[in-house]
């Protein structure tokens, strides 16, 4: 296993080129999204490469025999499902799962290979540092009933907030990832604008990442949450059906190729036309495991600015 070294404004690290790491939107209890059908890269993935749902995941939500199918079908897969917790998680179950230690944070574990990312965690997968928080506010709240399809821990505990600050300042306050649920205050308010949802400029959580977003040095946040998957601007991501590999711009899964350029070195780009989608409607194959894990080394050679 080779190490790449990246120095970026006094943030150094390591990480084992090998393994990768890719980060999707909400899934609600259903993981369809990644079957071979319409994810066929997932097949030449191995158990050290992680898939990270950015909150909703939705499973466990009832502990029926739905849940069950689910969780034992995402621990057939070959790679290993991670995910931060959403507003629309049943929060007493994933609060009554065993923990265990996992790459430098604490998780909750569903199945050996898929485990909830414990809020205010920081970990080091693959040499990349990651900060997670989970929870939202629910914009459907009135549609809801507590107890059986709403939980008041959708929003984190002053204990949360306070662990992760400290976590935070641990690491002198530099990340590479931030992997969310909800976006900071700014980000989040014009969203509920353009998307029709109930605007709380006291919500909490908005405010605590409004807070620490004017404070962390971090190359890219990724949220869930909104339903879009779009670059807010080039250090926030807001993320639903794309799966993207982590430190591109390129979604990978068949069905949702997006019109936004595939750095793949500092003097060349590919457009969309170049994407497996693209090349997939033109009849041609999909590329195989192996070459985009040699793009995905590649794109992980060119230094982002964490300075902002």
């Amino acid at each position: 296993m080779t190490e790449q070294y990246c120095r970026s404004n006094n943030l150094v690290f390591s990480r084992k080129v090998n393994d990768m790491i890719f980060v999707t939107g909400d899934i609600h209890g259903n993981g369809e999204r990644f079957s071979s059908r319409r994810w066929r890269f997932g097949k030449g993935l191995n158990r050290n490469d992680a898939v990270i749902v950015a909150g909703d995941f939705g499973l466990p939500w009832s502990d029926s025999n739905t849940d069950t199918y689910w969780l034992d079908w995402l621990e057939s897969k070959p790679w290993t499902t991670c995910f931060v917790d959403g507003n629309h998680e049943n929060h007493a179950l994933l609060s009554k799962q065993p923990t265990k230690n996992w790459n430098n944070g604490k998780v909750h574990v569903l199945r050996q290979h898929v485990l909830h990312l414990i809020r205010g965690e920081i970990f080091n997968i693959s040499g990349l540092t990651i900060f997670v928080m989970g929870g939202a506010s629910s914009h459907d709240i009135q549609y809801r009933t507590a107890g059986k399809n709403w939980w008041p821990e959708e929003l984190p505990s002053a204990s949360e907030y306070e662990h992760a600050r400290k976590a935070l300042n641990a690491t002198n306050r530099k990340v590479n990832y931030v992997i969310a649920h909800e976006a900071p205050r700014v980000i989040a308010s014009k969203l509920c604008q353009q998307r029709n949802r109930i605007r709380n400029p006291n919500d909490p959580l908005q405010g605590f990442f409004e807070e620490i977003s004017n404070r962390l040095y971090y190359q890219c946040w990724f949220s869930g949450h909104y339903h879009i998957d779009e670059w807010v601007n080039e250090r926030h991501r807001l993320i639903y059906e794309d799966i993207l590999p982590i430190g591109s711009k390129m979604p990978i899964n068949r069905g949702f190729g997006k019109k936004q350029e595939i750095v793949r070195s500092k003097k060349e780009s590919y457009s969309n036309e170049t994407s497996p989608y693209a090349r997939q409607k033109k009849g041609h194959k999909e590329p195989g495991c192996g070459r985009l894990r040699r793009f995905f080394m590649q794109s992980q050679r060119i230094p982002i600015r964490l300075d902002g």
